[in-house]
């Protein structure tokens, strides 16, 4: 499994563009997501509580610094980006720039595996779920994405070209519900849209015009793996050096 498979365009197109340092300190804040954050941090903070956590897509760590860092053992912070690893701003995390297919981690070793807004970029979202070997049987994977029918990327969907916004990816509850039940060893436990009326000052909208406020969707998904993963052999780390 590589990332040509599943990126949106070209792994060294993406790649290339989370180098840039103002797109990192972006992610600083949460901006229009803050609202999404909050609900998760809130409500999934029990699933954190003493556990090994690994924050795939990490970026500059904003989820991260929302929670108290007395609550799991251990949170490593996973980033293709050098950039925005740099400016990650939560302390307490071990930051690790590599790729979600080859991390160099222990299979079975995380109780905990999350990623919040970026595998929209992925256009087959389920293979990378199944592709959890180093989560631990009985451990949960925590999905925070852009749903279907968010106003801010649908908006850009009918305005840009697919060059300007790359081809993301909009699910909803029933897309993630037909599709996980494909997959002997994943479950899904839950799955919701929360819908969230927020200014739109937080947007970079010069670009395009947007009224004062918009309705955000997003998808708010927990997988647990149900079978035990035998083989504990450790993957080798991918760095991206060879562009």
């Amino acid at each position: 499994m590589t990332d040509e498979q599943f990126f949106t365009g070209s792994r060294k197109t993406l790649y290339d563009y989370w180098q840039e340092e103002f797109r990192a300190r972006k992610f600083l804040k949460g901006g229009t997501r803050t609202p999404m954050v909050e609900y998760v941090t809130r409500e999934d903070v029990d699933l954190l509580r003493n556990a090994t956590w690994l924050d795939i897509g990490a970026g500059a760590g904003f989820i991260q610094s929302k929670v108290d860092p007395r609550i799991y053992r251990m949170v490593i912070a996973l980033d293709i980006s050098w950039e925005g690893l740099k400016v990650h701003q939560c302390r307490y995390s071990q930051r690790i720039c590599g790729s979600f297919f080859s991390p160099p981690f222990r299979r079975g070793g995380f109780d905990i595996i999350s990623s919040f807004f970026c595998l929209s970029d992925y256009p087959n979202l389920l293979e990378i779920v199944d592709s959890l070997v180093f989560l631990a049987e009985g451990g949960k994977f925590i999905l925070v994405d852009y749903a279907e029918g968010d106003e801010y990327w649908e908006t850009r969907k009918k305005n840009h070209a697919p060059e300007l916004i790359g081809n993301i990816n909009l699910r909803s509850e029933e897309y993630i519900s037909q599709e996980v039940y494909k997959f002997e060893t994943i479950d899904l436990e839950s799955v919701e849209v929360k819908s969230f009326r927020t200014s739109t000052k937080d947007l970079s909208s010069g670009y395009l015009e947007l009224p004062e406020t918009i309705t955000r969707k997003f998808i708010h998904c927990i997988f647990v793996l149900e079978k035990s993963r035998k083989n504990s052999e450790f993957f080798s780390l991918s760095l991206h050096r060879d562009y």
